[in-house]
């Protein structure tokens, strides 16, 4: 498994950044829909989880009105691809205009069809309270839980 290229973290990371700006027409273009694989998506929402384009690209048109991201955004990706299949794993913080901090976890699944990557899947979630204390640094002092 090779590490992925700048240009899939990019896809990944505009990707996101798309469905944060709530672009349903970027997203449409970028996801596949094909005969071989649909889109699936699961993310946290006020509604239940959005598991197919269509659900996903509507639940952006109906929040359009939170507004945008500000330009401060930050990004820690890291990913990796085998032949037509690459999956990027990212961190975004940053700050809605209205002062609202957004803090989450993305893993992004792509597929090459035609010489262009396309995702085939997003999950996004919200940090757990508490993973600060699962770093390496912490291991040695995680408790042994009882048999």
């Amino acid at each position: 498994m090779a590490k992925a290229t700048p240009d899939i973290i990019k896809i990944a990371e505009d990707y996101i950044l798309s469905a944060t700006h709530r672009l349903p027409d970027v997203i449409e273009r970028e996801s596949i829909h094909d005969a071989e694989s649909d889109f699936t998506c699961f993310h946290t929402t006020p509604k239940p989880p959005n598991r197919d384009l269509a659900s996903f690209v509507q639940n952006m048109k109906d929040y359009q009105t939170k507004g945008q991201i500000a330009n401060s955004y930050n990004f820690e990706s890291d990913g990796w691809y085998v032949g037509d299949v690459a999956w990027v794993i990212s961190m975004l913080k940053g700050v809605f205009p209205d002062g609202f901090l957004i803090d989450v976890r993305t893993t992004t699944v792509l597929r090459k069809v035609n010489g262009q990557w396309k995702v085939a899947h997003l999950h996004l979630s919200e940090p757990v309270a508490g993973t600060q204390h699962m770093t390496p640094k912490n291991a040695g002092q995680i408790p042994e839980y009882p048999a």
